[in-house]
């Protein structure tokens, strides 16, 4: 999937923040900047917009056929009770 940018949202009983991203090169770098009363409990989940080669039945690529959109998603919780703690 050629990834274009993406939607970052933090979240903890709501949400906090939302930011949106490019995808140069095939990478973004994120900064998640954590405060004392973030944590515990904090999400951060990241949704890429993209597209993706339509393939045949048997699996292979058909270059006839327009992308398909592709949106994948990655989330991860800091569950430690300090803010400086690091969270993955």
């Amino acid at each position: 999937m050629a990834a274009r940018g993406g939607v970052m949202t933090i979240r903890r009983s709501g949400l906090v923040r939302s930011e949106r991203f490019k995808v140069e090169d095939g990478a973004a770098k994120l900064r998640v900047p954590i405060e004392e009363g973030h944590v515990p409990n904090l999400h951060v989940h990241v949704d890429l917009v993209g597209a993706a080669p339509r393939t045949r039945d048997d699996g292979t690529v058909d270059p006839n056929l327009a992308p398909r959109p592709a949106t994948p998603r990655a989330r991860s919780t800091c569950g430690s009770r300090r803010a400086s703690a690091r969270c993955s």
